[in-house]
């Protein structure tokens, strides 16, 4: 599939969603709504918050994944009790990696074979995710009784991305979620 009519970009996005949703549901926040173009929408944490920085990219493709959520909220997804700065900086680096790894390892299903870097963590007052004026933005924006934590999906697609029509799961080598099958 090229990204004619945008399907490529948009299957990239479905995957990164359901990715998403499987991780922030799974720490207790609720998905209250996604915007497919939020390129010119960039909403912000007010206060003292992280914004957790993560980019993946591959043959002519080109994403970044951004978690901005405040201590707050953080603090009380963390899966350990108390939790100093440092602990809770780590922790949003930490859902970003997860987040990031496991939809760069579904996309292995479509022939999209991506190398992901090391989360940034940029702390600070009412900070907000900045993209690229060429990239596709997609948001989602999850809540729990405590606060919310928004996500920016930024997404570069070269005009000769090709992948998959269908996935083949077989390409992943993944039995469950999180394993990896060894031959």
């Amino acid at each position: 599939m090229n990204n004619e009519n945008n399907a490529a970009r948009s299957t990239i996005i479905d995957v990164f969603g359901a990715e998403n949703d499987r991780i922030f549901e799974g720490v207790g926040l609720e998905l209250t709504s996604s915007k497919m173009d939020a390129s010119l929408c960039v909403q912000q944490i007010l206060g003292d918050s992280i914004l957790s920085i993560l980019s993946a990219s591959g043959e002519e493709v080109r994403i970044l994944s951004s978690i901005n959520v405040n201590f707050s909220t953080l603090a009380s997804l963390y899966p350990h009790g108390e939790a100093d700065t440092d602990a809770l900086r780590d922790w949003c680096g930490e859902l970003n990696n997860q987040l990031v790894g496991a939809a760069k390892n579904q996309m292995l299903a479509y022939e999209c074979k991506m190398m992901m870097g090391i989360p940034t963590l940029i702390q600070g007052e009412n900070l907000a995710s900045i993209h690229s004026s060429d990239a596709f933005v997609s948001k989602r924006h999850y809540r729990c009784a405590q606060g919310e934590i928004i996500t920016y999906l930024s997404i570069l697609l070269s005009p000769k991305f090709n992948m998959r029509d269908e996935p083949d799961m077989s390409l992943t080598g993944i039995e469950a979620g999180g394993e990896l099958s060894f031959f």
